[in-house]
Parts: C-alpha cells; sequence; structure tokens
C-alpha cells in the first residue's frame, strides 16, 4: 500500500465540488458502472474516479454489491466512492472494512496504512469512533515514525472534534516544535494556522525566528504573518532583519515592511537601517538598487473597510511622528494641520461629507505648498517623507468623498508618486 494514497484520498474528497461536471449521458454512465465488474485495479480506479466527478449516484448498488469481491486498494477506491456519494449506512461499510482488519485475513498488507486510510474516510463522514487509533500509533514513534506525515492530516481533522481536539492540537503543536522532518513541521504549521490563525502566533514567530530551513521560513513571511495584526507583524519583521541569515528573506522582508507595513515608523526604521554602515554594507546597497531610492515609495492605500474616521485620526498621527522624524516643522504650522483635521473630522460626524472634502483638500494643499516652498526662509517645511505621508494620505480621503470644487485663488503642485 502507497504511502501517499492517504494524501491522494483527502485532496480527492475535499476538492471533488471543483471538478464536478453538469452533463454526461445516460450511456456513458452505464458504461463507468459496468467497469467496476472489471479485474483490473488501474479500471477500477479509473471507474470510481470517474463516479465521483460526475455524481453517479446510480452507481451505488453496484458498489455495495462488489466492494467484498475486492482486494484491498481497489476496495478503498469503492469506499471512497460511496463516502462521496454520501451513500445510504457507508458508514456501516467503512466500520465492516476496519473490523475485518481485527481477523488478519489480509497477507503481506500494510493494516497500519489501512487504518489510516479508512479513518480517513470516517473522519469525513465525522465519524470519530475509531481515532483513538491515531494516538495509538503515535504512541509507537519507534515502529511508525514512517505514517508521522498521514498522521498529521488526521489530525487536523480532530481539530474539529470536541472530544479530540485538546490532544489533536497538542500533537500538531509537538510535531511544530520538535520534528527533525521538514515536511512534517510544514504540515503541522499549515493546519494550525488553518485553524487557529493569530491564536498561535507565539508557536509560529519561534518557528520564524529558529527554524532552519529556508522554505518554512519563507512560507511564514508569505502565507501566515500578512494575516496577522499590522502591528505584531512590524515588531516581528524589524527584529528579523537584522538576524535573518538569509539574504533574499532579508530583502524580502525590508520590502514587505516598505509596501505592506508602510507607515511613518516603519520607513523611517528602514531608511535608519539602510544608512547605517556598521553593518550588512552589500546587503543594503543590494536594497537600496533594487528600489533605487527608499523614498519615494507611496504608502499603502487603507482597504474599504478602513472608515474616514480612522484614515484622519491616521493622518493626526502622521503628524506628530513626522514631527519627531524632522518631516515637518514650526509648531503654528502643525497646530494649523492638526486644526483642519479636526474641522474635517467634525463635519464627517455631522454627516457633511462635502464639508469634509472642501477641508481635507485645503490640508493637502497647505502641505503641498509648504513642501514645495521648503528652500524659503520660512520655519514651516515639509521634507519629501512628510509630504508623502500626509499628501497621499489626504488623498485616499479625498478618493472617497464627493469632489470640493476647485479654489482658483489656491495655487496647487500637482505630483506623481515620486513627488516630481
Amino acid at each position: 500500500m502507497k504511502r501517499n494514497l492517504l494524501i491522494y484520498l483527502f485532496f480527492v474528497l475535499t476538492l471533488i465540488s471543483v471538478t464536478k461536471s453538469q452533463t454526461i449521458s445516460q450511456e456513458q454512465k452505464d458504461s463507468v458502472i459496468a467497469q467496476l465488474n472489471a479485474e483490473k485495479n488501474s479500471t477500477l480506479y479509473y471507474a470510481t474516479r470517474t463516479i465521483i466527478t460526475y455524481d453517479i449516484y446510480e452507481a451505488i448498488p453496484v458498489l455495495k454489491e462488489k466492494i467484498w469481491e475486492k482486494e484491498v486498494e481497489p476496495r478503498l477506491y469503492f469506499l471512497e466512492a460511496l463516502v462521496a456519494l454520501n451513500a445510504p449506512a457507508v458508514s456501516d461499510y467503512v466500520l465492516a472494512f476496519w473490523d475485518t482488519l481485527n481477523n488478519n485475513i489480509y497477507n503481506d498488507v500494510d493494516s497500519v496504512s489501512i487504518r489510516l486510510n479508512i479513518l480517513l474516510l470516517l473522519f469525513q463522514l465525522n465519524d470519530y469512533s475509531e481515532a483513538n487509533y491515531v494516538f495509538n500509533v503515535l504512541s509507537d514513534t519507534a515502529s511508525y515514525s514512517l505514517y508521522n506525515e498521514n498522521i498529521i492530516d488526521l489530525l487536523w481533522f480532530l481539530l474539529n472534534s470536541s472530544i479530540y481536539e485538546a490532544a489533536a492540537k497538542d500533537k500538531l503543536i509537538y510535531f511544530l516544535n520538535e520534528s527533525t522532518n521538514r515536511e512534517e513541521r510544514s504540515k503541522a504549521l499549515y493546519w494550525l494556522d488553518e485553524k487557529y490563525g493569530e491564536d498561535i502566533s507565539s508557536y509560529v514567530i519561534s518557528r520564524f525566528h529558529e527554524d532552519e530551513d529556508f522554505s518554512i521560513r519563507w512560507s511564514i513571511l508569505y502565507n501566515i504573518l500578512p494575516k496577522y495584526n499590522d502591528n505584531l507583524v512590524s515588531e516581528i519583521l524589524k527584529e528579523k532583519l537584522v538576524t535573518e541569515p538569509d539574504t533574499l528573506i532579508r530583502r524580502q522582508i525590508a520590502r514587505y515592511i516598505l509596501d505592506s507595513l508602510g507607515i511613518p515608523s516603519n520607513y523611517k526604521y528602514i531608511i535608519d537601517w539602510l544608512e547605517d554602515e556598521s553593518s550588512d554594507i552589500k546587503l543594503k546597497e543590494i536594497i537600496k538598487r533594487q528600489f533605487e531610492t527608499v523614498r519615494p515609495v507611496i504608502p499603502f492605500k487603507p482597504d474599504i473597510s478602513t472608515t474616514i474616521n480612522t484614515i484622519i485620526d491616521s493622518t493626526v498621527s502622521y503628524i506628530n511622528q513626522g514631527e519627531n522624524f524632522g518631516w515637518v516643522a514650526d509648531d503654528i504650522f502643525i497646530l494649523e494641520l492638526q486644526s483642519i483635521l479636526l474641522s474635517a473630522k467634525t463635519a464627517l460626524q455631522n454627516g457633511d461629507s462635502l464639508a469634509c472634502a472642501v477641508q481635507i483638500k485645503s490640508f493637502q494643499d497647505s502641505v503641498d505648498f509648504v513642501y514645495a516652498d521648503s528652500l524659503n526662509t520660512d520655519p514651516r517645511f515639509v521634507t519629501i517623507e512628510g509630504w508623502k505621508f500626509l499628501y497621499w494620505n489626504a488623498q485616499y480621503i479625498l478618493d472617497r468623498l464627493p469632489e470640493p470644487q476647485t479654489n482658483p485663488n489656491l495655487v496647487v503642485n500637482l505630483k506623481n508618486s515620486l513627488g516630481n
């Protein structure tokens, strides 16, 4: 019995809904059902796959009649088809096959592998009556370690059982933290993340920092961390940017921080890190060349679920951060900007979105004018960094508000994302 049969069955049973066809003739159905009388395993395999794909319910009586005439592997094919078709009393057939293993009637057969395949079918039916077998196999790690990858897939199903969830979760965490096999750690990580998300972030972060396998760290960076809270991810990546041994991952971390977490504090962190010549000089030169220059990057646009009030509050915060970073200067100018945003927020709360848009446009024009006039002796100034966050955040707000009428007395400098 091939060890990968469990994995194959899992994907067939969970993905068949994607491959269903709407049309198949009765003649074709009859032909497929007739193939269930074949002797060759390959023919039986094809027939059961077709029955599953096209929902040939007419095959159920023949599947039930012929199943006990077949050898072990095609018997599993028949059971899989019966489960996929949700045949009446299908659990009885699966359990009956399970019971035959207790009679030792099969020779030269890997009974553990068969049982694991049968358990997969039972779990698909939400039948956990034989689930203890999973933990019995796990308890004899010396004899059964070759089944660990299949066991991990079964543990995923047990996470959905109120009786076995806690034990299954503990076993998956054990595989994640202790297994020396990359595939086992990777599978355990995948299933834990699918079920618990950020609730198991401490284990994921530990793997991200400690796992020696490149593919696991890469998967965490691209597939798991994007689902976590941005503030948590920012702190993780800032630390990992310094400690990560792989140059490619470090480059992608820098890009991630700028592209997906583009808030002023992260932007400033990357600028300072790139300009620090005490370490990683070659890597930093590569990153600088890759991005040409870090400064023109446009801050990320909030998704539609982020309210305008929240964006206004963020912009106020950006003013304060910009002052601390030396990107915006002059107390009177800063108070003026804050006052405009407060007026915009008040207008929005009063239901006057047009008045809000007028205030936001005034704010944007003021930032733009002072940035363009920064070579003057006026104590007010806005650097390219300050302009980037304040101007574009204002634009993101305006994109969701009625367009205000243009004031012909205002001189507006239109800029692209590079500030040109």
